[in-house]
């Protein structure tokens, strides 16, 4: 489980570095598009599809850290009201039934990939294969973050199990008070 959890931390490592790349990439073509815009105006036309496309990876990268860091959306109603135990038998079916969709998102990601490896994009004219693999991407890293987080409900003893319930909360509560 420690090598499963280093490669994954390995993983989502690099996608949050690629989703800062992204992210400043986006950010500078906008700020050139802005620019160009106002200056010249007649701003280039491959700013905004760069933009465009930098924005897609940046979400996709951006969802699967965010799951992966227990920061998507969810009802704690029931979760709440439930001993350790059952909140682990809740993880792990959650966690399966979302690794089953992000499977489905992965594979039609794969095929959505292929049918377009010979189409270009409008204004930079990279094959939209580019950009479609980004669902691929998401959905892998999505699929890596369940599968450890099955493996974290179904095989941790229930002090390892609140322990990491405990720092995801202390994560979550840091992120939101910056």
């Amino acid at each position: 489980m420690k090598q499963f959890k280093s490669v994954k931390d390995k993983l989502f490592s690099v996608f949050l570095a690629l989703g800062a790349v992204m992210l400043a990439v986006l950010i500078l073509s906008c700020a050139i598009q802005v620019f160009t815009r106002y200056i010249s105006k007649n701003p280039p036309g491959w700013t905004d599809e760069l933009a465009r496309f930098s924005f897609v990876w940046c979400s996709c990268l951006g969802a699967a850290v965010a799951l992966d860091h227990g920061l998507h959306a969810g009802i704690t109603l029931l979760a709440e009201h439930l001993p350790a135990r059952g909140r682990r038998v809740q993880s792990a079916i959650i966690y399966a039934v979302v690794l089953v969709v992000m499977a489905v998102i992965a594979r039609q990601g794969i095929l959505l990939t292929k049918a377009t490896v010979r189409t270009p994009s409008p204004a930079l004219h990279l094959p939209m294969a580019y950009i479609n693999v980004s669902i691929v991407v998401c959905g892998v890293g999505m699929a890596v973050a369940c599968i450890y987080r099955v493996l974290e409900a179904l095989f941790e003893s229930d002090a390892e199990f609140a322990e990491e319930e405990k720092e995801l909360k202390e994560e979550e509560a840091e992120l939101w008070s910056d």
